[in-house]
C-alpha cells in the first residue's frame, strides 16, 4: 500500500505509457494515460511545494489541480515562482475553486484539513451574509474571474464538493463555457 510516494506512481504510469512495466519488461500494448496529480501551494514549507511540483512534472504528470484557493495572496505568490521556473509550460496548472455554503464549512476546512489556507476576508464575508449560498457563489465566480487571467493558470478545477448541482450556475455567471 505504501510502496510507492505519489512522485513514483507517476514516474511508475510514466513507465508504462512509454511501453514498459517497472520491472522492465515489455507491454504488448502501451497505455495513453494521462497523468495528473495534486499541489498545495499553502502547505510549509512554501519552496518544498514548488520542488515537489518540478519532482511530479518531471516524473511525467501532464495537468496539475491544486487546493482550492482561498487565499489569492499565497497563491499569487506560488504561481509567480511557478512561472519564474517555467513549470507553466511544462504542465497545465489547474487552480481549484470550491463554492462553499456556509462560514461553518469554511471554518472546519480551515481547522481541520491539513495544508488548507482561508484568509480571514472569506471567513468574514461569509459570516456577514445575509444568503450564505448566494455569497458562497459570488466568490466561487469572483475567484474563477480572478484565476482564469492569472498568468500561468491553464484551467480552473471545480470542487462543488456536496454541492454538484450549483455547476451550472458558476459555469455561467463566471462566464465560462463548456467545450462540445
Amino acid at each position: 500500500m505504501f510502496d510507492l510516494d505519489s512522485i513514483q506512481l507517476i514516474a511508475a504510469v510514466a513507465t508504462m505509457n512509454s511501453g514498459f512495466l517497472l520491472s522492465g519488461c515489455e507491454m504488448k500494448k502501451a497505455p495513453e494515460f494521462f497523468i495528473g496529480a495534486a499541489a498545495n501551494p499553502f502547505a510549509e514549507p512554501f519552496e518544498m511545494r514548488l520542488i515537489r511540483l518540478h519532482k511530479k512534472i518531471i516524473a511525467g504528470a501532464h495537468f496539475i489541480q491544486t487546493q482550492p484557493v482561498f487565499d489569492l495572496e499565497v497563491f499569487t505568490r506560488w504561481m509567480e515562482r511557478v512561472v519564474e521556473m517555467g513549470l507553466h509550460e511544462r504542465v497545465a496548472i489547474l487552480a481549484g475553486v470550491m463554492p462553499v455554503r456556509s462560514v461553518k464549512t469554511l471554518n472546519w476546512m480551515k481547522k481541520r484539513v491539513p495544508g488548507m489556507r482561508i484568509h480571514d476576508d472569506y471567513i468574514n464575508r461569509m459570516n456577514g451574509a445575509r444568503e450564505p449560498e448566494e455569497e458562497g457563489v459570488a466568490m466561487a465566480v469572483e475567484m474563477i474571474r480572478t484565476l482564469k487571467d492569472m498568468r500561468g493558470v491553464r484551467g480552473i478545477h471545480l470542487m462543488p464538493a456536496m454541492w454538484e448541482s450549483i455547476t451550472p450556475t458558476i459555469i455561467r455567471e463566471a462566464g465560462l463555457h463548456i467545450a462540445q
